[in-house]
This record gives structure tokens, C-alpha cells and sequence, in this order.
């Protein structure tokens, strides 16, 4: 009965790897790049190779992140996102891109923020990226770096301005900018934050750094790296294993690179079995953290002591995600990735964590913005929702059966990554996957170029991202694509778990470690 199961269990891993080698491989291969993303923040995909389901449609897949308007001009706005910035002069019925002295990577001109400021009669506009500041010289029509050694290369996630001083904020601090200077420059600012340690974090997060190592460091995460190429290797040599014995019997060649079979036949069982424990500790914490495996643990959490990264221990700031100058009282509001700090706009004390009580999902808040009525608005991929200041009531800003709500389709969950504002009244929100969202029966929604549809370059990282999560064969399963990720991780675990059966039967059998081959 055990030969009979070894039999069968030697066809399963055969055949399930052959069916899925193609897979394995693009799963070590991205698992890898972007665990990375400097290494290849540099490299483009042209737009003929980005599939059409990833192509921007009315501003959507966070296209538009920020939105500015001029107090000046009423009809000039400029719009930031993952396509650079762009400028309106007509109410945002036609745009032009302001690219130039802009990066010209997907991954650099990808932005987060804008700030529109007048100093001593000059018009500046600041835009924060992933390669770090730049300004606009409205005379001269082209952008310049801002640079300093702890913001080069650097993610800007957002610039608020207090008492008319540009504030700039980094994921770990902040930086003043000196305007009076041709050429500003940054100073760092005294940002302090009561991080105290938390007994809980979500399980997803816990689940996500064991994925990608990054719960033990860098050491972790390039032992991460190491079984990402450990996968790479176990799909090219499955291949020549069963390519090598095909090659011989079907063309009837008499040598077939023996010591080459015997190399690869040897190397494929040493690093299969060495790394099939962790392997499947990474395919299941992959399968996890996405849905469906997710939604069970969305609102768990795990004790902090499980999974010991700084942002957590007390030791370094938590990620910050946005920031708000409110200026009647004179604070500051960050939205960072364990809550909301709020603290003194002169950075005298330390910012505390301040309890919201609003849902926001555990990628992070991508809006924060102040409305009129002291009210703040807050946006995740969570939903948009409405805070005022003063009675502390919160409400969804999104209702099913609100008329004023033109042209949107209620979902199980909005994704809101971004806001138009005009003199404290929300004028549109966006939608990662609709797009722009008009809310009130008179608003216009912007209109995006068509010049743009024909420059949808996606950076590699984004790329490989969305194969690693299975969302790159969105235009070939549509609604089902969701099963990519289950799917390929049960018959990763199939192919893991009849491996490992198959050697230890051999090895309790005392068979031979390859076949002889002459």
C-alpha cells in the first residue's frame, strides 16, 4: 500500500509540476524583484505590454492622489498621482502633463502630494514623490530637485503649510522648507512621537512581514530572497529533469547529457527538501493575506511580543502616511500606519496617539483633507468618511442611496485614494477602480486627456506586484481572478508537500538517490 501511494504521489508531483512550472517560476522570480523595488525603481514597462485591464480609465488606479486648486485663478487646478502632475487652466476640461525636469522612470514620477505657495509675490508649486521633492518654476516651466541626504530617493508622503512655512514629510520625519532662497532648502524639524508599545497589531500585518521577511530585518527578508531564487532553481530543473529523459526517447539521441541529469536530479532533491519547510510557511502566509483566506482575520490581531519590528516596539517612529495642518487650534493630525498622532504645530511636545474611531484599512490612509464646519475628511481603502472636530461624530461620506452621488456603483468596499477640495467643500472623490466619483448634482466631473491613454507605462515593480498577486491575469479571468492566488497556492502546496513524501520514502527505503543513466 505505501509503493502504491509513492506511486501515486511521485505522478502527482510530476505532473502538478509540469502543469504549474510556469507559475512557480513567475512567483520566485517576482517574489524576489519586489522585495526590492530599488534595485529596479529605474525600469519601465512601454505601454503595448501593460495588459488593457491596467490602463487608466477616467483617472482610476490612483491616477489622481492629490488635487490642488489656484485661490488666484478659479479655473486653474493641478492633479497628481501615479502619471506625474498636470495642469488645467479650464475648469479641468482639458489638462497638459508638466513633465519636464520631471523622473522619467513609472516608479519615481509616481506622486503623493502637491503644495501650491505664494512667497514675497512668487508662485510655487511643490510636488512630493518617490524620488524625493521637486518645485515648479512657473517662469522657467520645468521642475527642480530639492535634495538632502536623508530625502534623495526618499518617499515623500506629503507637504502641509504652517504659518507659511512648507512642512515636508518623509515615512519616518519631517523637514522645513526655507522659500526665500532661489534654490529652497530643507532643515530637519523636531518631530517627536509618544510611541508607546502596543500589546496587539493586526494579524495581516504580522502575516505579511513573515511573507516577506521583514519580521527578522534584512536578514529576513533576503532569506526570503534566498528561497525566492531556491523556487527558481526547482522550476528550471524540474524542467530539464523531465525535458532531458523526453529528449531521449522521443528523438532516440543515445547521449543525453548524463552528468548534467545526475547534476540537477541531485541539487533538485538536496535544496527541495532543505527549503520545503520554509516554502510552505511563505505559501501559506501568501495565500492569507489575500482574499479570500483574508477576510476571516481582517479584524484579528495577534500579540505584539509575535512579531517584534520597530514601528511596533517603540524604538523608531511608525510609517507616516499623511499629515494635516489644522489651523484653529493650531496642530497637526498624522495619519500614520499603527493611528493618528496629533500634537503642537510648533513640534514643542511630543505628538500623541489620538483615537479617531474611523475604519481605515490596514494599507493606510491615502486622504486626509479639511473640510468647512471644522470636519476633516478621511479616506481609505476602507471607504471616505466625514469627522467634525468638535462633536466627534463620525459619518460615512459615501451612502448607498444618496441621489447626489452621480453616475457610482455601490461595491462591497470603496477604495477612496483621493479628493477634490474647493474652499472647504468636497467637490469629487475618486475611486481606485471608477475613478473619479462627482458628488452634488451641479458638479462636473474632470475630464482625463486622451493623450494619456496612449502613455501607460507601469513601472516593473508595479508589475511584478501584480503578478505576484495574481491581478496580471485580471483581462483574461476577469471576476474570477481572485482564484489565481488560492489556486496556484494549493498546488504549490501539493507539489511541496508530495516532494517531501516522495524523498523521505526513499530515504526509509534505502533507494537510489537518481537513476544511472548511460
Amino acid at each position: 500500500m505505501k509503493r502504491s501511494f509513492y506511486k501515486i504521489s511521485k505522478k502527482i508531483h510530476k505532473y502538478v509540476g509540469l502543469i504549474c512550472l510556469f507559475w512557480f517560476l513567475l512567483m520566485g522570480v517576482s517574489g524576489v524583484l519586489i522585495n526590492h523595488p530599488a534595485l529596479i525603481r529605474g525600469i519601465s514597462i512601454p505601454t503595448p505590454f501593460v495588459p488593457t485591464g491596467f490602463h487608466y480609465k477616467n483617472w482610476n488606479r490612483m491616477a489622481i492622489k492629490e488635487v490642488v486648486y489656484s485661490k488666484k485663478r478659479a479655473n486653474t487646478l493641478f492633479v497628481a498621482g501615479r502619471m506625474g502632475v498636470w495642469q488645467s487652466n479650464d475648469g479641468g476640461r482639458t489638462f497638459s502633463p508638466m513633465d519636464t525636469g520631471y523622473p522619467l522612470s513609472a516608479f519615481d514620477r509616481d506622486t503623493n502630494c502637491l503644495l501650491l505657495t505664494r512667497h514675497n509675490g512668487k508662485k510655487t508649486l511643490y510636488a512630493g514623490n518617490r524620488s524625493g521633492l521637486f518645485f515648479w518654476n512657473f517662469r522657467t516651466r520645468q521642475w527642480t530637485q530639492i535634495t538632502h541626504k536623508d530625502v534623495n530617493n526618499m518617499g515623500i508622503k506629503d507637504i502641509v503649510l504652517i504659518h507659511g512655512t512648507p512642512v515636508v514629510f518623509t515615512s519616518r520625519g519631517c523637514f522645513g522648507i526655507d522659500p526665500s532662497n532661489q534654490d529652497p532648502t530643507l532643515s530637519p524639524m523636531p518631530l517627536k512621537l509618544d510611541t508607546r508599545p502596543l500589546q496587539t497589531v493586526p494579524m495581516v500585518i504580522g502575516m505579511l512581514r513573515i511573507h516577506d521577511g521583514s519580521i527578522l530585518g534584512l536578514p529576513g527578508k533576503l532569506f526570503v530572497d534566498v528561497l525566492g531564487v531556491g523556487l527558481i532553481f526547482l522550476t528550471i530543473s524540474a524542467i530539464w529533469l523531465w525535458y532531458l529523459p523526453w529528449r531521449r526517447k522521443r528523438l532516440y539521441k543515445r547521449t543525453m547529457d548524463a552528468y548534467l541529469y545526475r547534476w540537477m536530479h541531485k541539487y533538485h532533491l538536496k535544496l527541495g527538501i532543505y527549503t520545503s519547510l520554509f516554502l510552505l510557511v511563505l505559501t501559506l502566509t501568501g495565500m492569507i493575506i489575500r482574499p479570500p483566506f483574508r477576510h476571516p482575520i481582517d479584524n484579528k490581531t495577534i500579540p505584539s511580543t509575535w512579531v517584534k519590528f520597530d514601528e511596533f516596539s517603540g524604538n523608531q517612529y511608525p510609517e507616516i502616511r499623511r499629515a494635516l495642518y489644522l489651523e484653529k487650534d493650531n496642530c497637526l493630525l498624522l495619519a500614520t500606519k499603527v493611528g493618528f498622532f496629533m500634537g503642537a504645530a510648533d513640534f514643542s511636545k511630543p505628538f500623541t496617539l489620538t483615537p479617531m474611531g474611523i475604519p481605515v484599512s490596514g494599507m493606510g490612509v491615502n486622504v486626509l483633507e479639511s473640510l468647512s464646519g471644522d470636519q476633516i475628511l478621511v479616506g481609505s481603502f476602507n471607504g471616505l468618511y466625514i469627522k467634525n472636530l468638535i462633536s466627534g461624530a463620525v459619518t460615512d461620506a459615501i451612502k448607498e442611496n444618496n441621489p447626489t452621488m452621480l453616475n457610482f456603483k455601490k461595491r462591497r468596499k470603496n477604495r477612496a485614494v483621493g479628493a477634490g477640495i474647493k474652499k472647504g467643500e468636497l467637490l469629487f472623490w475618486v475611486d481606485y477602480r471608477q475613478g473619479i466619483i462627482p458628488v452634488g448634482l451641479e458638479a462636473k466631473s474632470i475630464t482625463m486627456p486622451k493623450a494619456q491613454n496612449f502613455n501607460n507605462q507601469m513601472s516593473l515593480w508595479h508589475f511584478m506586484r501584480a503578478v505576484h498577486t495574481g491581478q496580471i491575469f485580471k483581462d483574461l479571468l476577469g471576476r474570477y481572478t481572485w482564484l489565481v492566488i488560492p489556486a496556484g497556492g494549493m498546488f504549490l502546496l501539493i507539489s511541496l508537500l508530495s516532494g517531501g513524501y516522495d524523498w523521505l520514502y526513499r530515504q526509509k527505503k534505502e533507494l537510489r538517490p537518481f537513476p544511472i543513466i548511460s
